[in-house]
């Protein structure tokens, strides 16, 4: 079933957001209906209540405190002294992503693009830096990852392919190394 408007946050929040704060990873999951996010520590979970702010945004339980401002975060908790915290945007984004549904997500450069294929049979194509979007709701797959895993859909624009194989792939702006690649021709 379609998610009401209610039930997504607000345009350009994430579901979630991941940190590294001081080599450890921190997921701050949104709480937006409730107005605070959840964390996990060694102590247990976490519901930080959103607190007035003079910059930025904070949540706090009491104990715990997480104060954001753009990329970055400090991380208040007792016993430990404060931690500063910058958030790993892909991370974010991958976790975003698995908590809406989305089974695969790929990305690319020159010019801008991604992928995500999930819920059920969405695909949803961005490209042109997010100026071009399509969105495919039925999509028909062949194959499997190790041998390539093609997923075809036809719009009025044209036809899309995208297809998924498990192999190394790297980001060829920042160098990052992924498992997968993900090549997507459309319409020509």
């Amino acid at each position: 079933s379609a998610a009401t408007q209610e039930e997504q946050p607000p345009e350009g929040v994430l579901r979630a957001y991941v940190w590294d704060c001081a080599g450890t990873r921190l997921k701050a999951r949104n709480l937006w209906r409730e107005n605070a996010i959840a964390i996990d520590l060694h102590d247990g979970t976490h519901k930080l209540a959103s607190v007035p702010s003079a910059s930025g945004a904070k949540y706090t339980d009491g104990v715990v405190t997480l104060s954001t401002k753009g990329g970055s975060a400090t991380l208040e908790a007792p016993g430990q002294a404060k931690q500063k915290c910058s958030e790993i945007r892909v991370e974010s984004l991958l976790e975003d992503a698995r908590l809406r549904g989305v089974r695969y997500s790929g990305r690319g450069n020159e010019p801008g693009w991604s992928l995500e294929v999930g819920p059920g049979q969405r695909l949803a194509w961005v490209t042109g830096y997010g100026q071009e979007k399509h969105e495919f709701p039925a999509v028909t797959a062949k194959g499997d990852e190790a041998s390539g895993l093609v997923y075809s859909a036809r719009e009025d624009a044209g036809e899309l392919q995208a297809t998924l194989r498990k192999a190394a792939c790297q980001d060829d702006m920042s160098g990052e190394a992924f498992d997968y690649q993900v090549i997507v021709s459309f319409g020509g």
